[in-house]
């Protein structure tokens, strides 16, 4: 309910046109363009951790994939071969690093497991099982943003908002919404 004034100064009562975007909206454009590059580096997690698609697939494997896709993004916003190469080099520098903490975290299935067939639960070593991968998690996480960053220093601002906007592109025809 309002009470009839004018509050967005178009002649109506708290709506009505359509505002220009803000500098929220192209942060958020530029956001886009950071979390195509995100994806590059998380296929290159995945790859690290044998999952995905076991190795198997049409591009020799979840690894090569995420190249792939990386590749084929940073060629869509014309990314030079040295912003290219430096991109390349910090994802598999990250999927380096992330590889054996995502190996570790897989194996904590088998050891919930134990802990739940034991004939009396242990809820301290759950417990401690839980807070530490949890930890683990939130230190991938941080490289990740971290590797996030400095790949996207490596892009110019038009080449990320470029990349923004083939990402929301792609998220609309996949019924993303």
């Amino acid at each position: 309910m309002t009470d009839g004034k004018d509050t967005n100064g178009t002649g109506q009562a708290g709506g009505g046109q359509h505002r220009a975007p803000t500098r929220w909206g192209h942060r958020i454009l530029i956001g886009g363009a950071v979390l195509v590059v995100a994806v590059g580096v998380g296929a290159g997690v995945v790859a690290a951790t044998g999952s995905g698609w076991h190795g198997g697939w049409h591009h020799g494997g979840m690894r090569d994939f995420a190249e792939w896709r990386l590749t084929r993004a940073l060629d869509a916003v014309d990314a030079r071969p040295e912003q290219q190469a430096r991109i390349t080099a910090i994802a598999e520098a990250t999927h380096d690093e992330l590889a054996p903490m995502m190996e570790a975290l897989r194996g904590a299935r088998g050891e919930l497991a134990a802990l739940l067939v034991e004939p009396v639960i242990d809820k301290a070593a759950v417990e401690e099982l839980r807070s530490s991968r949890m930890a683990m998690l939130d230190d991938a996480s941080k490289r990740a943003v971290a590797a996030l960053l400095e790949a996207a220093e490596v892009l110019d601002p038009a080449q990320r908002a470029a990349l923004a906007a083939r990402l929301e592109e792609r998220r609309g025809r996949r019924g993303l919404d």
